[in-house]
């Protein structure tokens, strides 16, 4: 019995980490059907900030570590309209 509760929370943990994973890859579709810059980074900084969940849900660190560097850059991109510390160059 104890073995069905577990299996059951495991399975509930894997739909839920494949939902999240989901929803980033609906964020990154949308990325693509927009024309304006700010609109696609946003949906990609939500695309792969929904993936470092998906990937720690997972287990799978060394994509959650690619995935946060990704966000990072892609947050550091969306703001370098607007804010001079995203304009130095490095």
């Amino acid at each position: 019995m104890l073995d069905d509760v577990v299996r059951t929370g495991i399975m509930i943990n894997q739909v839920f980490a494949q939902s999240i994973g989901f929803l980033a890859f609906v964020f990154i579709v949308l990325s693509f059907q927009n024309n304006k810059r700010s609109l696609i980074l946003l949906f990609l900084v939500i695309a792969q900030a929904s993936f470092v969940g998906h990937f720690a849900l997972l287990g799978a660190w060394t994509a959650v570590a690619m995935n946060a560097i990704s966000v990072t850059r892609t947050y550091v991109f969306y703001q370098s309209n607007s804010k001079n510390w995203a304009k130095t160059k490095v």
